[in-house]
């Protein structure tokens, strides 16, 4: 067993004898709202060794008091190598597998409970770093230890030039890390609530597919209380920026390396107003207004709340949508974009209107379909609208969404579209997935994290304002009037919030303001054209902090977040940060995307 120095003091539940056997498990792709919509496979893994089928109220009986206090002095922090064998020239000798336990409830030390952390380190060089990097990919409820994987030796040598290690953790009630937060047994379930919740109601049907979607989320937050009694108390923001402070302080730092995407911007931000003084560099990414998100979702003033809230999620969706994914397909011409049709000189607009027919078409008659794998299918509007949204993601799959459309639009082909698709019960799939020494892995995904976190962030004050359907109704018809791609996803994740069980609001509920004097700036950058997360986030977030507290990039291109369109300019801002702690000497700085969305055959041979 390895072990990096670290400071004393801080207590582990005992280890137990299970296996270290460990297998990739390679995530999707890294969301969501962050990394929200990506990482989608990984999922809340429950760990055998808490059993939480019990209401946790009780702190020294029942199924919690066997365990151990969470400070255990002269208990180092041990890491075990992901890989025991690891292939000759591989990387995967440099991956550290580990785990911390934390308090559960911080506002309550004298109870003994603990949350289980789990970790992995790409470990750069011979020996630990100076610095650690730690990364959050989004959600709420990505996967940290996914996206060590899948991206720890990227982001070593593109953002630190590959002098730091990369930490990713998986967030209380996230994927390893245990309790997980999972309210089914099966992805399948989890599917199928997902199904009717994101669908696109109109005329008559709004109200009847709210009043059913209302009602099913309340079953799921009842399905959580019984499975986990008041977990959802201690899964928010601010507790999890507890816990990668106390990462923080176990690595032996005086001050706190990060990056975090999406929510994970919200998850620094919240580290910074809690704890000033330790904020070393930190980069975020596809910012989230803080002040939108804490705006309860639940005040009399619905229009007012949500207004605030859609112009912190509804990003820049049609832009991208005409002026990226399908301007830039026609020029790029017939041979690179596969929806443009060979030989025919057609602009932007009729492209556009082509696909327009074609979604009103499978809004009234599905198409069917079939896949090798996934057998027979159907391709509805509300799955294709589904997938669009998630390409815009990420500009390296435009061309890939490109090939489905032109199947479905010019051959009445769904192989490809219907591979797409974003579900979660895969039975081909191995169950299992990753384990190591106090590590096991997970049953089902991370969905209900997403509401968990959230929610229970945004929940208000005063308790006894209830919001109508009327109102969510209403508030999706005005959002698809702008924003047709995302706002059935949001319509979800706001409907969720409706019937959230008020006697599990979070212990800690941050509602104060985001001004803390920082030791260190926060190295904001955003994308001028981004689905989710809106440039004029960035600078809300910044006027709020003040430009002696931020300093922001502005990353011209597409996608959700920098790496999506990726820019060497961007990124040498953040490496002289990172390596060399220079910001930039100005308040705003902008950069523009190295590549274009699509390629240009045309312009090779000329």
């Amino acid at each position: 067993m390895e072990s990096f120095p670290v400071e004393k003091g801080l207590a582990h539940a005992r280890q137990r004898s299970v296996s270290t056997r460990l297998t990739v498990l390679l995530f999707k792709f890294v969301l969501s709202i962050a990394a929200l919509l990506y990482i989608s496979r990984n999922g809340l893994w429950k760990s055998a060794y808490l059993s939480l089928k019990s209401p946790l109220t009780t702190q020294n009986t029942g199924p919690w008091a066997h365990i151990q206090p969470h400070y255990r002095a002269g208990s180092p922090l041990h890491w075990v190598p992901c890989f025991p064998n690891p292939a000759p020239g591989t990387n995967a000798h440099k991956f550290k597998c580990g785990y911390l336990d934390a308090p559960l409830n911080y506002k309550n030390l004298s109870d003994p409970r603990t949350v289980r952390i789990a970790l992995v380190m790409y470990q750069a060089g011979p020996k630990k770093s100076k610095r650690t990097v730690i990364i959050n990919p989004g959600g709420p409820g990505g996967s940290g230890t996914s996206t060590a994987f899948g991206s720890g030796e990227r982001f070593s040598n593109d953002f630190t030039e590959g002098n730091f290690d990369v930490l990713g953790f998986d967030p209380r009630g996230v994927n390893m890390s245990s309790p997980t937060l999972t309210c089914a047994t099966n992805d399948a379930f989890s599917d199928r609530y997902l199904q009717l919740v994101t669908q696109r109601p109109a005329g008559e049907d709004a109200m009847r597919i709210a009043r059913l979607s209302d009602s099913y989320s309340q079953a799921v937050w009842q399905a959580c209380e019984e499975e986990h009694g008041d977990l959802l108390r201690y899964i928010n923001t601010p507790f999890v920026a507890r816990d990668l402070d106390l990462i923080r302080h176990t690595l032996g730092e005086e001050e706190l390396t990060a990056i975090g995407f999406s929510y994970g911007s919200s998850l620094m931000q919240q580290y910074a107003v809690l704890f000033p003084e330790r904020v070393g560099r930190v980069m975020i990414d596809a910012i989230v207004l803080k002040r939108a998100v804490c705006v309860s979702l639940f005040s009399p003033k619905f229009t007012q709340t949500v207004r605030g809230l859609a112009e912190s999620l509804l990003g820049h969706e049609m832009e991208i949508w005409k002026q990226g994914m399908i301007g830039d397909c026609v020029r790029s011409g017939s041979k690179g974009c596969s929806l443009v049709p060979s030989g025919q000189n057609i602009t932007a607009t009729e492209l556009e209107q082509r696909v327009d027919a074609f979604l009103g078409e499978l809004k009234e008659h599905p198409l069917p379909a079939t896949h090798p794998e996934f057998g027979p299918g159907l391709i509805t509007y509300e799955q294709i609208v589904w997938i669009i949204f998630r390409m815009m993601y990420r500009v390296s799959n435009w061309p890939q969404m490109a090939d489905a459309l032109s199947d479905l639009i010019y051959h009445k082909n769904g192989t490809a579209a219907l591979g797409m698709s974003d579900y979660a019960f895969d039975p081909s799939k191995d169950k299992e997935g990753p384990s190591w020494r106090g590590i096991h892995s997970p049953h089902t995904i991370w969905r209900p994290v997403l509401n968990a976190v959230f929610c229970g962030d945004s929940l208000p004050e005063d308790e006894k304002d209830t919001l109508s359907l009327e109102d969510f109704v209403s508030y999706y018809q005005n959002a698809s009037n702008t924003h047709p791609f995302s706002a059935g996803f949001l319509y979800y994740v706001v409907l969720g919030c409706r019937t959230f069980p008020r006697h599990l609001t979070p212990i800690e509920i941050y509602r104060g303001n985001y001004t803390a004097k920082l030791k260190n700036p926060l190295l904001m950058t955003s994308s001028t054209l981004d689905p989710i997360t809106p440039l004029h986030n960035a600078k809300a977030s910044a006027a709020e902090w003040g430009y002696e507290n931020v300093k922001l990039v502005i990353h011209e291109g597409y996608g959700h977040g920098i790496t999506a369109q990726p820019s060497n300019c961007t990124n040498s801002h953040i490496r002289n940060m990172m390596v060399r702690g220079q910001w930039p000497t100005s308040a705003e700085v902008n950069c523009k995307a190295d590549e274009a969305p699509f390629p240009h055959p045309h312009k090779e041979t000329s």
